[in-house]
C-alpha cells in the first residue's frame, strides 16, 4: 500500500565541543600506549583511554550495551560473531562514528 509520508531530512550528526575534545585525548592516547602482550595490566594511556571510552559512550549512545568499544578504531579486528548486534557495531555503526568524530575534530582518517 502507497504512502504519502514525506522522508525526513536530518541534519548531520553534530558534535558538543566536549565531546570532539574527549575524542581528540583518545587519539592522542592511542599513540602513547606502551603495552605489550606479555602485560597483565593496562598501561596508563590505555588505562585513561578506557576511561574516556566510557565517558563518550554515556555521551552519546547513553546506555552500557549500545557499543563496546565506543570507538571503533580503523585498526579493528572484528573479533564477535557473524550476524550478532556486537560484530554490527564492529564492523558498521562502530567505525561510521569513527569517521563522523574524526571529520568534526578535524583528524585524518
Amino acid at each position: 500500500m502507497p504512502t504519502s509520508r514525506i522522508p525526513l531530512r536530518r541534519s548531520p550528526t553534530r558534535f558538543t565541543p566536549e565531546v570532539i575534545a574527549m575524542f581528540k585525548r583518545m587519539v592522542a592516547l592511542r599513540d602513547q600506549c606502551t603495552c605489550t602482550d606479555a602485560d597483565e595490566f593496562l598501561c596508563a594511556a590505555c588505562s585513561e583511554l578506557d576511561d574516556l571510552d566510557a565517558k563518550l559512550r554515556r555521551q552519546l549512545i547513553k546506555t552500557p550495551w549500545g557499543g563496546s568499544p565506543t570507538i571503533v578504531w580503523p585498526d579493528h579486528k572484528p573479533c564477535w560473531p557473524q550476524g550478532t548486534l556486537g560484530r554490527e557495531w564492529e564492523t558498521h555503526d562502530g567505525p561510521a562514528l569513527y569517521r563522523a568524530l574524526a571529520q568534526a575534530a578535524g583528524v585524518a582518517v
